[in-house]
């Protein structure tokens, strides 16, 4: 599947929870240098600072102002900005963070199982594929996996600009669709993939949402139970044993 990321970022990876302590200004690892932010709507920049310390973030011409809350979390929304770059976007609180070689243009997210994790170096004619893959204003930006019961702090992935180096452990199915849009539109295009082959929905979808499907009540009382039993000591000894008959 893929999606536009439009007025906020509401995929399972960019939910994000604040840690606490935090004396100086942090992103998540989506605004980082080399990074694509979706053009024409009011983007979403976020991260976290100490409770009620003021950030200002500076992008081109315009700069935008908020606090942190009482929690240390903060968001701003950025004016609408046209297809280019590129742009160095600063964020400034106690300390400076400067992200350098933005821009700004269409930004997806390719999400799912093994047919979007698929790398372009399993693909066909992958050797030739590689090897013209050399697109400047193709950004690629790769979540790595884990598995949590709470929305997580991204601290993994990172944008890389498309070349023949870089490009072999990206999905297949993300890169292909993205190379044709930016070819056809002439804007710069951001890829971000979050995909584990093997996942059904239901590992993509948060306990609250799975409360409210009578259809995923039998999955939902089976989880809860599960997690309930769950023995961690009597886990490991049964995993001995399952490996010495192995």
């Amino acid at each position: 599947m893929l999606q536009k990321l439009k007025f906020s970022i509401s995929a399972t990876f960019f939910l994000t929870l604040a840690p606490l302590g935090f004396c100086d200004v942090k992103l998540p690892a989506i605004f980082s240098d080399h990074a694509v932010i979706q053009k024409d709507v009011q983007a979403p920049v976020w991260g976290w600072a100490e409770p009620n310390e003021e950030v200002t973030v500076k992008i081109g011409m315009q700069s935008q102002s908020t606090k942190a809350g009482a929690d240390g979390k903060w968001k701003i929304k950025l004016d609408k900005l046209s297809a280019g770059g590129p742009h160095t976007l600063e964020i400034k609180g106690k300390n400076t963070i400067t992200i350098k070689d933005v821009l700004i243009g269409e930004v997806w997210l390719g999400s799912g199982q093994s047919n979007m994790a698929m790398t372009v170096n399993r693909c066909l004619n992958y050797e030739k594929e590689q090897a013209a893959a050399n697109f400047p204003q193709l950004r690629m930006f790769k979540e790595s996996s884990g598995v949590a019961t709470q929305p997580q702090f991204i601290g993994a992935g990172k944008w890389e600009v498309c070349t023949p180096e870089t490009v072999g452990g990206f999905s297949g199915t993300a890169y292909f669709f993205g190379r044709e849009l930016h070819q056809m539109l002439k804007v710069p295009v951001g890829l971000i993939n979050s995909s584990v082959g093997g996942t059904p929905v239901e590992s993509w979808t948060s306990m609250e949402a799975q409360k409210d499907f009578k259809e995923l009540k039998p999955l939902f009382d089976r989880w809860q139970k599960s997690d309930a039993d769950f023995n961690l000591v009597k886990a490991e000894a049964q995993y001995k044993i399952d490996i010495e008959k192995h």
